[in-house]
């Protein structure tokens, strides 16, 4: 399952704040974030997504959980949409956009280094700060 683990994150009322919905359109099709929930505990955030990149757009929820010393992104699996290039291009650019927002956060591991190298070439972080992938 395509995934990002982030470290370096504040509590979850702090990553809800820093959210926005976002609507891009590249060469994978349209990706659309449209809504965020925060659970009662504070340890997971429910992002409501949009992708469309065939005949019939799928909509689904991508997870973003506490975990160990980091925060787990992918998609939920009750909603488990087929996983498509754009469907993991939603997951990097939301991933990119959390990271973005905290000085200090980093991607530590994913398995999605090909969709993530693509886009850390249109938004660095930083000059002369490395906040990629390890892992």
């Amino acid at each position: 399952m395509p995934h990002l683990k982030l470290e370096g994150l504040p509590g979850a009322d702090a990553v809800l704040a820093s959210l926005a919905p976002f609507t891009v359109k590249d060469e994978t099709g349209v990706q659309k974030v449209l809504a965020f929930y925060r659970e009662r505990e504070g340890r997971q955030i429910l992002v409501e997504a949009l992708v469309a990149d065939g005949p019939r757009p799928r909509h689904f929820f991508v997870t973003l959980a506490a975990r160990d010393a980091g925060w787990l992104l992918r998609c939920l699996p009750l909603t488990d949409p087929e996983k498509t290039p754009a469907v993991k291009r939603l997951l990097v650019r939301l991933a990119l956009q959390i990271r973005d927002a905290f000085p200090g956060a980093t991607v530590t591991t994913t398995n999605l280094i090909e969709e993530l190298a693509a886009l850390v070439g249109d938004r660095p972080g930083p000059p002369g700060e490395d906040r990629g992938a390890g892992g």
